[in-house]
């Protein structure tokens, strides 16, 4: 036999007259609307942008509230010298009467994670601690008396 000759093998047929049928999966459900949103932007007819200037006058008001004896009130902020950590501190003279320039830390708000690349946003970040521990501690004592 060569090999165009082989015998083939018998069609495939049901004996009994089963065939399978197939059902196609039903149709899934449509998505539904989207619903139709405006876009309702409303820009302010003034814009308050808050400087670390003013940031440094609210401290220092509340502060002189906090601290009625040290008419001398300073803000400053204080990074640590590996650069990662940032506090924002109020300070007042050591000695009214003293000629020398001493300061005694009166109150430090919270560390702040510092970017040594950008040492201005972790100040300001420390300067908002501050104020919002200056704020805080005025309503205590205003609640308090």
């Amino acid at each position: 036999m060569s090999a165009n000759n082989k015998p083939k093998a018998p069609a495939n047929r049901a004996t009994n007259s089963y065939v399978p049928s197939y059902q196609a999966p039903p149709e899934p459900p449509a998505p539904l609307p989207t619903p139709k949103v405006e876009n309702k932007i409303e820009v302010p007819a003034t814009m308050n942008v808050t400087t670390m200037t003013d940031l440094v006058d609210r401290i220092q008001e509340n502060a002189s509230i906090l601290f009625p004896a040290s008419p001398r009130l300073k803000v400053s902020t204080a990074l640590a010298p590996s650069g990662l950590l940032c506090h924002g501190i109020v300070v007042g003279p050591k000695n009214e009467e003293s000629k020398t320039s001493r300061y005694k830390v009166l109150l430090k708000g919270p560390g702040v994670p510092g970017v040594k690349s950008e040492p201005g946003r972790g100040r300001r970040e420390a300067l908002v601690g501050l104020l919002e521990e200056v704020e805080r501690r005025v309503g205590k004592e205003m609640l308090g008396s």
